[in-house]
C-alpha cells in the first residue's frame, strides 16, 4: 500500500496518495515513516494541518524522526507560521533551532552579498 502511494505522489496523484496513506496508516499505525510521507503529501496539498497532525505523531516514536521533522518544518514557511501561534505542540520546540539556523543563514548570504558587490 505504501509504494502505491509513493507512485501516485511520484506521478502527482496527491489526492490518490494520501488516501493510500491513510489506509496504509490503518493497516499499520506504528510505521513512522508511512506517516510522515503522508504529511508531506499534505504539505503539498496545502494541508498545513493535516501535515503539523501527522508530524506530531512521527515525533512521538523515537529521536530518529527529530531531525526528518525538523529539515521539514525548516522548509516550509507556512508550518512554521501555523506553528507559531500553537503553544501545546511538539514541534514548537524545534522552531528556535529552525529560525536561529535560518538567521544565520540569512546573515550569511547579506555578508556574501556585500563582499561580491
Amino acid at each position: 500500500m505504501s509504494q502505491e502511494a509513493r507512485d501516485y505522489a511520484l506521478a502527482g496523484n496527491y489526492d490518490q496518495a494520501r488516501a493510500a496513506y491513510t489506509v496504509a496508516v490503518h493497516l499499520r499505525n506504528d510505521n513512522p515513516a508511512t506517516q510522515f510521507d503522508r504529511a508531506l503529501v499534505s504539505i503539498q496539498m496545502g494541508d498545513y494541518q493535516a501535515a503539523i497532525n501527522d508530524l506530531e505523531s512521527v515525533l512521538g516514536y523515537d529521536q530518529f524522526w527529530e531531525s526528518p521533522v525538523s529539515n521539514t518544518l525548516a522548509r516550509n514557511l507556512m508550518l512554521q507560521v501555523l506553528l507559531k501561534g500553537k503553544r501545546e505542540s511538539a514541534l514548537t520546540s524545534l522552531l528556535p533551532s529552525i529560525m536561529g539556523s535560518f538567521n544565520k543563514c540569512v546573515t550569511n548570504c547579506h555578508v556574501f552579498a556585500i563582499k561580491t558587490s
